[in-house]
């Protein structure tokens, strides 16, 4: 460690100032300490933004010079970005260091990433100009919110004409962190895959990325808004600590099949309709109306009407066809758009750990319990199921169901299944075993949620269902006789 920055450790943790001045935007350093460091114009061959500051010397002698400040990261605010470069004349080789930092409470420092053309990559420290512009840099504090942090810039070289350039610093809020990191993932699949462009669309707390008709995505965007407020209203009235998102969640939405494959890179099976990326925290979904099978099947009914032979008979017949096949069509893109955006919220409202290992009967079951709707409209989370009930109505009497440990211990049925029923099976079961549990037991699934939050690999499932929920087999009597109950009441009247 420097010397400078053996001083800098000693320096108590103070009350930390607000956060204006960042940018140096003042043109002073207001809340800024150290010396020998000035605020200059930060244009040209400098930095990008229009202030900043610069440790140089003139070149007629060497000094030192250091500037920190410290500061609570705000909630909602996932990066720190700026520009730097450590300057140097042509032939001097790399010295004493030239850098920027940022360290917690606990001195540690947090590690900064620097763009390529490849995306971010961790960095050791500031890099000379390139091609005389100063490169942007990150510091990732999404897990630092509410936090006490310190930014430092140092210039520990004494040569003369070598220093440090330093944009001002910009706090990036999550929802623009993620759109610029979105806008140019689909821009690549327009240049690459020859998708068709998309526009932006925006909601109270969604942006969407939309290359499908208007009427898709404004009604996709509706429905996402519609079950924002109820979600969280309904999860807290059952006593789960829920907290909307600090910022607005990201939508891609495709007008057919091929778009939705070109984002994924890869193709898909007929009755995978949408999907919430967890890796890139996006909902991902397509217009049901361009769906091979759908299609295929609206074809191949059509054909058949246009060989009735009198024409009164044909055209009532048609118009009934394409009023069924309208609203099929609708109610699969509904359900497909409430059942993601379940998954949007649970993993960014405090539910689900986006990091953590979280089981596939959790994540769908909760999704299910989120999707229902009846007669093209959306019924709330907990109502009736009409496809997941009539799935376990075909199942229990043939007794062919997944058993429970198998359905809480792995997730086979969902990423290895190959028999499309089966898998529709896993998702019926997982349904009806989170609605009993939000139903009979929401204080036992609260203490679960919290058991597996922070766990990371699968092999805590079974003792974790069973220290929350009690004897699995025990369990396992009452799980089966809740979904009898459920065809029993339900399996007539669910649509």
């Amino acid at each position: 460690m420097t010397s400078a920055l053996l001083l800098l450790t000693a320096v108590a943790v103070a009350a930390p100032p607000p956060t204006d001045n960042l940018s140096f935007a003042s043109g002073r350093l207001t809340h800024w300490d150290g010396d020998g460091f000035r605020v200059c114009p930060a244009d040209g061959g400098g930095p990008g933004l229009r202030m900043g500051v610069c440790s140089g010397d003139g070149g007629k002698h060497g000094r030192k010079a250091l500037l920190y400040r410290g500061f609570v990261v705000p909630p909602g605010t996932v990066a720190v970005r700026f520009r730097a470069a450590a300057v140097r004349p042509r032939g001097v080789d790399p010295g004493a260091a030239l850098d920027v930092l940022m360290e917690t409470a606990e001195r540690r420092l947090v590690p900064k990433q620097r763009r390529g053309a490849d995306g971010w990559r961790t960095v050791d420290r500031v890099a000379p100009l390139r091609y005389g512009q100063a490169e942007e840099y990150v510091f990732n504090v999404e897990a630092l919110q509410g936090r006490w942090v310190r930014l430092i810039l140092v210039d520990e070289d004494a040569r003369p004409g070598c220093f440090l350039v330093c944009s001002g610093f910009r706090l990036v809020p999550r929802d623009e962190a993620e759109y610029q990191d979105f806008s140019r993932h689909m821009l690549a699949l327009v240049r690459d895959r020859g998708v068709k462009p998309p526009a932006r669309y925006d909601s109270r707390h969604f942006i969407a990325l939309s290359n499908a008709d208007e009427v898709f995505t404004e009604r996709s965007l509706y429905h996402c808004e519609i079950i924002y407020p109820v979600f969280f209203e309904h999860f807290r009235k059952k006593g789960f600590a829920v907290r909307p998102p600090t910022g607005k969640l990201m939508v891609a939405l495709f007008d057919r099949q091929s778009g939705f494959e070109a984002y994924l890179g890869r193709p898909v099976r007929p009755t995978l309709t949408g999907l919430y990326d967890r890796q890139d925290n996006r909902l991902l979904a397509y217009d049901y109306g361009t769906n091979g099978a759908f299609t295929a099947n609206r074809e191949k009914g059509e054909a058949t009407i246009a060989r009735i032979p009198t024409e009164l008979d044909r055209r009532r017949i048609f118009d009934d066809f394409s009023r069924r096949v309208r609203d099929f069509r609708d109610d699969v893109n509904t359900a497909t758009v409430m059942h993601e955006v379940a998954h949007h919220l649970s993993f960014n409202g405090g539910l689900l750990n986006r990091q953590g290992d979280v089981p596939a009967w959790l994540c769908e079951g909760l999704a299910c319990y989120c999707e229902p709707v009846r007669n093209g409209s959306w019924q709330g989370p907990g109502y009736p199921n009409g496809p997941r009930t009539d799935t376990l109505t075909s199942a229990l009497p043939s007794g062919q169901l997944i058993p429970l440990r198998t359905l809480i211990e792995g997730d086979d049925w969902l990423f290895k299944e190959s028999n499309t029923e089966r898998r529709l099976l896993g998702y019926a079961q997982s349904w009806a075993l989170f609605r009993m549990l939000m139903e009979e037991r929401p204080a036992d699934l609260r203490r679960y949620l919290a058991l597996i939050a922070d766990r990371r690999t699968p092999e805590h499932r079974f003792a974790d269902f069973g220290e929350a929920f009690g004897n699995p087999e025990k369990f396992e009597v009452r799980y089966r006789d809740y979904m009898k109950q459920v065809v029993a009441r339900e399996g007539k009247v669910a649509r």
